[in-house]
Parts: C-alpha cells; sequence; structure tokens
C-alpha cells in the first residue's frame, strides 16, 4: 500500500468514526433532552389545556347522570300510570265490604281471621323501615302524602300499617313499659280489636323542619297540622274515626265512601253496616 492509500484509508475512518458519533450524540439527545409536547406549552397554555380537559370530563359525567335520572323519572312515571289504571279497573269490581269491616272491643277477630280474609304487601317508608300495607290503602297513602307535601308543606311518613295480634301486644308492652297501663290502655287497642290488623289503618308521623315527630302526645299537639290534613282525608278515601288519635287514619276503599262517612255523621262503627246494607238494596 502507497503512502497516499494509506492516508485516503485513515480519512475514510475517521469520517465514518465521527458520523457513528454524530448519530449516537442525536439518539441520547432526543431520550434525555428533548422536551415532550406538553413541556413545550407555556404555563397558561398548559393551564388552559388541563381545565378544558377536566371541564370536558365533568360534562361528560353530567350527562350521563342526567340520562341515567331522566330514565329513572320517565320509568317512574310509567310505574305510576300502570298501577293507577289498575287500580282505577278495580274500582268498578271492589268488594267495599272488606274496606268497611268493623274492628272493635266489640268486634273482635282473631289471627285466623286476619290471615283469611286480609292480604297485605311489604311496603318501605322514607326512613326506610319495612312495613306492611294493604295494597290499594298503600297506593292512596302515597297520594295523600304527594298532595299534602306539594300542596301543604306538609310532610308526613308511613309510622305503623299492618299489625298482627303479637304485634298489637308488643306495642301495647312496649308502651306500657315506656309511659304505663293507663296510657297503653288508651292509646292502644287490645290484641283483636285494633284496625291495624286489617292493613286498612295507617299511623301517620310527621316530619318538621327534619325532626320526626312520632310521640302520641306530640303529635295530638300538632293541631294546626293536622286539621289540614284532616280537611283531606277523603279526596284520598280516608277517615278519622277515632278524633283522639290525630294521627291514626283508616282506609274506606274510595274517596265517595269516605265523603258519604262524613256526610252521614255517623260513628264509623253505624256508618259501616248502613251503607253495605244501601249497596245490597241498590244491586238488587
Amino acid at each position: 500500500m502507497t503512502k497516499k492509500e494509506g492516508k485516503a484509508k485513515r480519512i475514510m475512518y475517521i469520517i465514518c468514526g465521527v458520523s457513528v458519533a454524530v448519530i449516537l450524540f442525536a439518539f441520547v439527545w432526543s431520550k434525555c433532552f428533548a422536551k415532550d409536547d406538553s413541556e413545550s406549552l407555556s404555563w397558561n397554555e398548559y393551564v388552559k389545556s388541563s381545565v378544558s380537559e377536566e371541564r370536558a370530563a365533568k360534562r361528560d359525567n353530567n350527562l350521563v347522570a342526567a340520562s341515567k335520572e331522566t330514565k329513572d323519572i320517565i320509568r317512574e312515571a310509567n310505574a305510576d300510570r300502570e298501577e293507577a289504571a289498575r287500580i282505577e279497573e278495580e274500582t268498578a269490581n271492589l268488594d267495599i265490604a272488606k274496606y268497611l269491616v268493623v274492628v272493635s272491643d266489640a268486634y273482635p277477630i282473631t289471627q285466623e281471621d286476619i290471615d283469611e280474609n286480609f292480604e297485605v304487601i311489604d311496603v318501605v317508608n322514607d326512613r326506610g323501615q319495612e312495613k306492611q300495607l294493604e295494597e290499594r290503602t298503600w297506593y292512596y297513602y302515597r297520594k295523600l302524602k304527594k298532595y299534602l307535601e306539594k300542596e301543604e308543606g306538609i310532610i308526613v311518613d308511613l309510622d305503623y300499617g299492618y299489625r298482627s295480634i303479637q304485634g298489637q301486644q308488643d306495642i301495647i308492652d312496649e308502651l306500657t313499659a315506656e309511659h304505663g297501663s293507663a296510657y297503653a290502655l288508651y292509646y292502644a287497642a287490645a290484641p283483636g280489636s285494633s284496625e291495624h290488623h286489617t292493613g286498612l289503618a295507617v299511623d301517620l308521623c310527621l316530619i318538621v323542619d327534619g325532626v320526626v315527630i312520632d310521640e302520641n302526645v306530640a303529635m295530638n299537639a300538632q293541631t294546626e297540622i293536622f286539621g289540614m290534613i284532616h280537611a283531606v282525608l277523603p279526596e284520598f278515601g280516608f277517615v278519622l274515626d277515632f278524633p283522639y288519635e290525630s294521627w291514626h287514619i283508616r282506609f274506606v276503599g274510595t274517596p265517595e265512601v269516605a265523603k258519604a262517612y262524613y256526610a252521614s255523621g255517623m260513628s264509623f262503627e253505624a256508618f259501616a253496616p248502613w251503607y253495605s246494607r244501601n249497596l245490597e238494596n241498590a244491586d238488587i
């Protein structure tokens, strides 16, 4: 190899080495020192981008929530309409005698009578407590409740509904322990003589300024509120047959029967058989 050829070869090696070095330097720079897009943004641009993304996410979440809420409202409205249509259809062939049964000290019933003649459904009140009521009674109670809240600003809740014979005894025992036997005998019917055995009786409680009022004496003291409640009872098929118990209302099947009861001026024990006889005579 001549001197000239050796020199050319060395120059070529140098050029190749420099080229490799430049390539390696470019690679290392891109990995270690080059900034990503977010770092190349100014602070204001970065904040604006983050806020926009956050708002978009919230908007999407709100849309999903609103869609679900709308679907729930529509589903509930459809269920209410279906229930109302079924209740209305049943009204034409309603056995009014069932809703006019008298249960009292003079007309007691047994647990066997209760199980055979009265059917109740499981329900849940606003406070999450499980109760039982006759189905039609539950329907009209909810209508009454919605009316009172919307039109009068009065909030009521279902405190007691159906009670078995043993359930009635438990109430008496509880009242006796808390207030004495005289109080218990005044406010609670003897087992077998309570309207609650039918599932047609509703004990209301009041919710005033977020506070539940469910003690008997305290409820009787709420004369103005209960006066407003009692005034609209017949419109929803309920009557107040024990005036000394403001909270205790009794369902009688239809608003027409309730209005007839108030128009008669009779006690419920007198009205029930009288109205039933008139219905029988009208059918003949």
